[in-house]
């Protein structure tokens, strides 16, 4: 079996730099623990870059919104099935509550991979009071 791993350039080809920035700031406020297997894992080739990152997204979220382990994250939302999901009845996944999170993050110009979405509302607004 062949390993399909990325190089870090190749992963942040597909990126935009909102995206790139709320992932790294993900890799550092993961747990210690995951930031120690991360570095272990992109170092050895286990992982790429973005599969170290993408995790470390998922943690913060995870953690900062209190999900549970059935419930979706806002950074598993995909993109082309946003609009559907900000209109369909709300489940037991959570897939709405993620879709309005990340819509609203869309608003503010923050990324889906933001990996504290709240804090991230509380700066924007913030920054748009006193902008005015």
């Amino acid at each position: 079996m062949t390993s399909k791993r990325k190089s870090k350039s190749s992963d942040d080809d597909s990126l935009s730099e909102v995206d790139r920035r709320a992932l790294e700031r993900a890799l550092k406020l993961d747990s210690a623990y995951w930031r120690r297997r991360n570095a272990q894992d992109i170092a050895s080739g286990r992982s790429s870059w973005l599969e170290a990152a993408l995790g470390s997204a998922y943690h913060c979220q995870v953690r900062e919104l209190k999900l549970r382990l059935w419930q979706t994250p806002p950074c598993w939302v995909d993109d082309s099935e946003l609009e559907q999901l900000l209109h369909a009845p709300d489940d037991y996944k959570g897939e709405r509550r993620a879709a309005t999170i990340v819509w609203r993050l869309r608003s503010f110009n923050r990324s889906k991979f933001e990996p504290t979405p709240l804090r991230a509302f509380e700066e924007a607004e913030a920054a748009r009071k006193t902008s005015k």
